[in-house]
This record gives C-alpha cells, structure tokens and sequence, in this order.
C-alpha cells in the first residue's frame, strides 16, 4: 500500500486495457519535463542542464510516486482523484461478483458485457422462437386430419402427446445445463435441433415424394414412410424446444448481476420485456400464419416458422461476444439424492438447536457458483438430519 499525497493508492497488477492510459502518462511526463527544463534553463541560466535534469526528474518521481514506469495498475480510492486520473478504476468495479465470466471463459467486465448491450439479442431469439413453434403447433390439429388423413380423435391425442413432450423434455435441458454444459451451449445445441426439426417438417409438407399425394383438396394418402417423416420432424422439435424452454429466461437474469443494486433493478425490468417478446410472437404466429397455412398452404405455414426459427439462432449468436455466462454448477440430482440418502440413515437422531453443532463441509466444497446458500430452518427438520454429525463424542453433547 502507497500513499500520494494523502491520497491511498493499492498496486495490482496492470492489464491489457489499462496500458493506454499508463502510456499516455508516461508520455506526458517526459513532455511536462522537457518543457520544464527548457523553461528553467532560460529563466536560470547559470543552472546548468545537469541540474535541471535532475530537479525535475526528482520533482516528477515525488509526484508520480506509483510504479507505471514498473507496469502496475493503481486503484485510488479518492473519488476526486480518480476521476481527474481518467480511466484508473478499482478493479473491484471492473469485473461482476455474481461469479460469471465472458466467452473466452475470463471473468466478465461489467462495461463488456452482460446488462442491456446482451438482452436485444436473447429477447430476439425467444419472439422468433415462440413465433415458430406457436406458428407450427396451433394449427397441428388441422395438418394432421387433412394432410394425414387421421380422425379428429387420432389427431387429437397425437398434439397432445407430442405438447406433453414438449413439456417433459425441458427437464433434459434445465439437467444438461445446470450440469455439464451451462445455459449458452445448452440453448446453441437445442436451437440447433429445433432448425433441423423445422427444416424437416417443411419438406414434408412441400417436396414432392415428402408430402402425401392428395386427390382434390381434401382428400389425402400418405405413406407410412411421409407420416413417420413428419413425426420424426416434429418430435426433434418437441426436443429442440425443451432445451430450450429452461434456459433462456435464467440466462437472461444471468446478464445482470444481483450485487449491483441498478443492474439488479434492470433485471426486473427485463422479464416484463421478456414475457412481451412472447406474447409478440404467439399474437403474429395465431394470427398471420394461420391464415397463410389455411389460404396459401402447408409449405408457406411451415416454411415461414422455420426461416423465424432460423433468425432466432443468428439472433442468439450474434451476441456471444456480450454474453456472461454462469459455470455449470454439477448435479443438482446427484446432491439431492445424498441429502435423501443421508436423512433416511440417520432419521433417529434428534436434531440439535444449535446450529453450530451441525456437520457443515468447506466453502470451496459446498459452494456453487452462481447459487446462494439457504439459511438452516426448523421446517425442513427431516432434511437437517443429514447434517448431524456420527461422532459420538459430540453425539453426547447434543
């Protein structure tokens, strides 16, 4: 620790982004001395350069007393002095405390990234993706009876069993991206499967051989092999959209960090966004696309949701660089299932009022990135078992 001039100064080491400014002062360090001496030797001739040179060199380490010149970087904690400093900046504000880091895997800075520079990108993606699926899923009913030719009561219960997998297989994703692959990649991967599955639906609606041969407009024969075509399209999507589904609103709360009080404020501002940049999409897709699959065809009812669902993905990558992405933060099956397993074994032992008496693992064990510890409760007494200690010592003290 360093003192200027009353003024307390913290040496860290430099980083890339603070070399500018370092540079810049050094040069005008050497400017402000040469244009000193020059002055110096007019004014006091009889001085010789020697003496100058050395007066003001010394004058100038007394005041520029912190190490540029040995390349560090100073956090001043004076708020008048920082600001006629420039870009000096404790490196506490620089970067987010809420653990999560940037695209190359560094901890994120605050003014890079996160907050609403990354949110249009996220918000576009859902509108596209919720108009593609609702653009494709409201008139299923209808494809599925004129197109397959299957009674209103097969038709009905094949939408439904393919909502209810869209419905389950958000549990796949929350799994796979709480665990291993985090929510970026997570989202990449099933919008991904979601475009395949688009692609396929509209060419099974639209290319001849894909299609099923229909005599009139009403009256349609499909193949066995265009009906199983169409339900393999359409379950890639069940699972594209489960992926999905889970992660894009965390991973928008992701983008602001809750010790921030002003970013923690905006958060809530963006789920109100959030849930509109739904509701634009389902109000076009119920309402555009099922007039364009009614009056000009299945192809352009198909087509259009997966050209959207296209969009959604560019959309989402378009804004890596922005991004702040949470780490994965292992099986949260795996810990709940030890927590049961643990209760069950001890559920004799009494539970001591003393919280201090129970079993608790290291910080770098137990503590989860992006995640925050529960206080211990009386209510969930069966689960607080886990925690009481075999020692049979302490045992009798409880």
């Amino acid at each position: 620790m360093k003192y200027l001039h009353n003024i307390e100064v913290t040496c860290q080491p430099i980083s890339a982004s603070a070399r500018t400014g370092e540079n810049f002062i050094q040069k005008l360090f050497w400017i402000t001395y040469c244009v000193a001496s020059i002055i110096n030797h007019f004014l006091h001739p009889a001085h010789s350069w020697s003496l100058s040179f050395h007066f003001y060199l010394f004058k100038a380490h007394r005041f520029l007393d912190f190490p540029i010149l040995l390349e560090t970087k100073q956090t001043i904690s004076n708020s008048p002095y920082r600001k006629a400093m420039g870009e000096v900046v404790a490196e506490d504000d620089l970067y987010t405390k809420d653990g999560t880091v940037d695209f190359r895997n560094n901890p994120a800075k605050k003014n890079e990234t996160g907050t609403w520079k990354a949110c249009p990108f996220i918000l576009g993606n859902e509108c596209c993706e919720r108009l593609a699926y609702y653009g494709m899923s409201t008139n299923l009913v209808l494809y599925f009876k004129n197109r397959l030719n299957q009674h209103s009561a097969t038709a009905s219960k094949n939408v439904s069993n393919w909502s209810g997998t869209c419905y389950i297989t958000p549990l796949i994703g929350a799994f796979l991206a709480d665990a291993y692959l985090g929510r970026y990649w997570t989202i990449a991967l099933f919008s991904i499967i979601y475009v395949i599955g688009m692609t396929l639906l509209t060419l099974s609606a639209s290319v001849p051989g894909l299609k099923p041969s229909c005599s009139g407009e009403d009256v349609c024969h499909p193949k066995e092999v265009q009906t199983a075509v169409c339900f393999v399209a359409l379950y890639l999507i069940a699972l594209g959209t489960g992926g999905i589904k889970p992660c894009v609103s965390s991973y928008g709360a992701d983008q602001f960090d809750d010790s921030d009080e002003v970013e923690k404020k905006h958060k809530s501002s963006f789920f109100n966004w959030f849930y509109f940049s739904i509701n634009i999409g389902a109000l076009v897709a119920s309402s555009v696309l099922v007039w364009i699959q009614d009056n000009v065809g299945w192809g352009w009812g198909f087509g259009i949701p997966a050209v959207t669902m296209a969009i959604a993905v560019v959309s989402f990558f378009s804004g890596t660089r922005l991004y702040r992405n949470q780490k994965p933060g292992g099986s949260p099956l795996t810990r709940i299932c030890q927590v049961l397993v643990a209760s069950f074994r001890k559920f004799k032992v009494n539970v001591p009022e003393e919280k201090s008496l129970l079993y608790e693992t290291t910080d770098a064990e137990s503590a989860i990135t992006g995640s925050r510890k529960l206080d211990h409760t009386k209510d969930l007494v069966s689960s607080t078992r886990q925690q009481c200690t075999q020692n049979p010592t302490i045992r009798k003290a409880i």
